[in-house]
């Protein structure tokens, strides 16, 4: 791979400082910009290889039919907003997280994509994704990487650490919700939001971990909930 002429758009000088350095540090010609304004100016007026992207309050709408309005110019986006990475899952734009591993920056650069969820089955059909509210204590909505949760429960997820957040995901389009069971019993929130969803006519399956659980702990808890949410989902489908 040779160099490459990449065009940064990083909100925040620090980070941008650090992505600059690793890809001028790999021999590629770097421009930075801090504004999406003058990021849209340079990719009219200029020809570029690739267009980073670590700015959450403006990736959204970038990534959404990014590929098909710029096809010669790859995009790909560091530590992306939730929103973002849906748009991304479905156009096929490569998403990175921070710190920014050697060999899945190396990927992006050749053109390699890092998508959460998976990839569909090898069947050739392409498998339609589930989304998910995904309501969490906040010690672990904080904790435990996104990318992780969407593996485990095989689903673009919206996470909430708050019922305020989860209710106003409820306006948009949700498959079923999977919600931490200490919060599901809260009188003071999680009962209403229960009543709000079942409103909806969504399945909510509990997520159970128990006091003082660890990663691994919460992990299992994922995958016995993804078990129970496979059965709700098939029994709401053919019901």
């Amino acid at each position: 791979m040779g160099p490459r002429r990449i065009l940064v758009l990083v909100d925040d000088a620090r980070a941008g400082a650090d992505l600059v350095f690793r890809l001028e540090d790999g021999g590629h010609r770097v421009e930075h910009v801090r504004h999406v304004e003058d990021a849209m100016v340079r990719t009219r007026v200029a020809s570029y290889d690739l267009f980073f992207v670590a700015a959450t309050h403006c990736d959204s709408p970038l990534a959404r039919g990014w590929a098909a309005k710029h096809p010669g110019t790859p995009l790909v986006l560091v530590d992306p907003s939730s929103e973002a990475r849906e748009a991304a899952y479905y156009d096929g734009v490569t998403c990175l997280v921070s710190p920014l591993d050697p060999a899945h920056l190396a990927a992006a650069l050749c053109g390699g994509a890092r998508v959460v969820p998976t990839a569909s089955p090898s069947s050739g059909m392409r498998r339609r994704v589930r989304r998910l509210l995904v309501v969490l204590r906040k010690s672990w909505a904080t904790s435990i990487d996104h990318d992780l949760i969407c593996h485990e429960l095989d689903a673009w997820c919206f996470i909430s650490p708050d019922v305020r957040g989860a209710m106003r995901r409820l306006d948009k389009r949700v498959d079923a919700v999977v919600m931490d069971a200490v919060l599901m019993v809260d009188p003071a929130a999680g009962v209403a939001l229960r009543t709000r969803i079942h409103g909806r006519h969504l399945p909510v399956i509990a997520l159970r971990v128990e006091p003082g659980t660890d990663e691994a702990g919460f992990i299992e808890a994922l995958r016995r909930a993804n078990g129970e949410l496979g059965t709700a989902l098939a029994s709401r489908a053919f019901g």
